[in-house]
């Protein structure tokens, strides 16, 4: 038999592999489509955008193409699935994912888990304040048990694509070529940008950052100042300084946790995990840790969660995966999963009283 199947859909990138969590998924691919007629360019469709299915028929193609080209399922001999979810998903959404998967693919069994709770687990934890930056959005959620917290979570309309514009504006305002694309930006951001140990550290911060020097696919080299590197990563925390509405993620963070009963706040407020892609940011741990630790009572000491030494390099980046197949581990063996007989008896609002 396979083992377990673990896929965790985001905004910008699809991970699929089977449930080994000491390692990186196998395939991580692109959630966009080329649409049809056209070549190169930017001529894509998102098949997810901001956690939220956009083509169901697409979603349905990438799946089969991770499922049996990329994983190697044979027809007739389907496996059994655990997939993230994100937060704010609608029941419907949820319950046309559970059809998808029985009837399109005939899968044996079915786990459907919130994102923040995967990613808790991937640090051996079932309680915290997950911050989870992706490519589009920052979903901010208190777990307690496994549990989110529903009412004290929050979405911020911030994420990767986000510093990839302020990036960009930054860069055309000082004069730089305007055939540069957001493409070009998108891959030196994750070169350049950083984040200040803290506020007060900034103009310092600034001083002791070099500009740097990036070449492009065409040859060209474009030089990015410090200052403009260091702004992009100071917008996730002061993001009034580039114009948007919404306090930072060590205050959003902060506030989801004491928005919380009062008696699970000061085990909230000491476990906070910063994860999703845009964890990999320099600083960004740091940073969090210092204004959060500032922000909270002095009877509670902060601590940001990090993953185990044997665990994958970059578990905080694919956290959502990495936690899927950890869960795995115990929901299957359980058989706390949906399973084809019970669908078929149920239908898919089965999905809502078990398998997540």
């Amino acid at each position: 038999d396979l083992p377990v199947t673990v896929l965790d859909f985001g905004s910008e990138t699809c991970k699929a592999g089977f449930a080994n969590p000491e390692e990186d998924p196998l395939v991580v691919l692109p959630t966009k489509v080329r649409l049809k007629g056209t070549y190169g360019g930017e001529e894509y469709s998102n098949i997810i955008s901001q956690g939220n299915v956009q083509d169901w028929d697409q979603l349905e193609c990438i799946t089969h193409h991770l499922l049996y080209d990329q994983l190697g399922w044979e027809y007739g001999n389907e496996g059994c699935v655990l997939t993230s979810e994100p937060l704010f998903t609608p029941k419907r959404s949820r319950e046309r994912l559970t059809q998808m998967f029985f009837e399109s693919f005939n899968v044996h069994g079915l786990y459907v888990a919130e994102a923040p709770v995967l990613s808790l687990h991937a640090v051996g934890r079932v309680s915290g304040t997950v911050l989870d930056l992706g490519y589009q959005k920052c979903d901010i959620a208190p777990v307690l048990e496994g549990l989110t917290l529903s009412a004290c979570t929050r979405r911020l309309p911030m994420g990767g694509e986000t510093l990839t514009r302020i990036l960009l504006n930054s860069m055309l305002a000082r004069g730089c070529d305007e055939t540069l694309t957001f493409e070009n930006v998108d891959a030196i951001k994750k070169e350049c940008v950083s984040v200040a140990p803290s506020l007060h550290d900034l103009e310092i911060w600034v001083k002791k950052k070099s500009d740097s020097e990036h070449r492009l696919p065409d040859g060209r080299a474009i030089t990015v100042h410090a200052a403009d590197a260091v702004k992009c990563g100071e917008a996730l925390f002061e993001p009034v300084s580039v114009g948007l509405d919404f306090g930072g993620l060590a205050v959003e963070a902060y506030t989801a946790a004491t928005s919380c009963p009062l008696e699970s706040r000061k085990n909230l407020l000491e476990s906070v995990i910063v994860c999703g892609g845009g964890a990999c940011i320099p600083g960004l741990g740091a940073r969090m840790l210092a204004d959060f630790t500032q922000l909270a009572p002095v009877s509670a000491k902060p601590v940001i969660l990090e993953p185990p030494e044997y665990m994958p390099k970059r578990t905080l980046e694919l956290s959502s995966w990495i936690g899927g197949a950890v869960l795995a581990k115990v929901v299957f063996p359980q058989n706390q999963f949906v399973t084809k007989y019970e669908y078929d008896e149920s239908g898919p609002s089965i999905v809502h009283r078990k398998g997540g």
